[in-house]
């Protein structure tokens, strides 16, 4: 087994400095297009006493200007800036009894600034895989959302409050197609760095309780270059 991963690794790196990426330009420009859904329904806060309030991400979607600036000779490494705009969907859940559960959907709005160091390892003259890391500043534009829960004859209610800025580190991978129009197929996950989202909860038999965590993106997208 070792000394078939070793050969595999060896093929790889092989193919990487024999292979030619001359028709890629130096500096390359284009749009991206990402779409997330969380089926998953993953929470990022723990229940609140015995409330059970949680945070949810539900979908996103961005729109993003993309700049690659290659950083060797054979282009298997690249640099990409992806500003861009992201709607995010939130969803906060309040049992509001012991039978029933009132949810409420917060649309929040972003500026984002991911930046990329990619490595393409070609796979055919027309096809090269692609895997990068790198990091994501997300400025809020959005800076509270009011949870408008209420039980008769008890009010009850709080907010979602942001930080001005997040720090995710983020992945990628995908496929890169050389066409008329150069177009990447990929998926990027994006995890928080920083606890930028906070939840105010107020009761007025209990007390006021905030708890802080933030929210994991995982997106799909398509990147075409002008």
């Amino acid at each position: 087994m070792k000394k078939t991963f070793l050969t595999l690794v060896g093929i790889m790196l092989c193919c990487t400095m024999f292979a030619q990426q001359e028709d890629l330009k130096k500096h390359n420009f284009g749009l991206t297009f990402n779409f997330g859904s969380y089926p998953m329904g993953n929470s990022y806060f723990s229940a609140l006493t015995n409330t059970g309030n949680t945070l949810k991400s539900a979908v996103a979607f961005d729109i993003a200007f993309k700049y690659e600036y290659m950083l060797n000779k054979k282009n298997t490494f690249s640099l990409t800036a992806e500003p861009g705009y992201t709607n995010h969907l939130l969803k906060t859940t309040y049992p509001s009894s012991d039978w029933d559960y009132t949810t409420t959907n917060h649309s929040v709005n972003m500026i984002n600034l991911p930046i990329f160091v990619n490595y393409r390892l070609p796979i055919t003259n027309k096809v090269n895989l692609l895997t990068a890391a790198g990091a994501n500043t997300s400025f809020y534009l959005t800076d509270k959302c009011e949870l408008n829960y209420t039980e008769t004859p008890i009010p009850q209610g709080g907010y979602l409050t942001f930080n001005s800025f997040a720090l995710d580190f983020a992945l990628k991978a995908g496929i890169e197609v050389k066409a008329k129009h150069r177009f990447q197929l990929n998926v990027s996950y994006f995890l928080p760095l920083l606890n930028n989202i906070g939840l105010e909860y107020h009761h007025p038999f209990t007390y006021a309780k905030s708890l802080h965590g933030g929210p994991h993106r995982l997106m799909f997208g398509v990147s075409v270059f002008l």
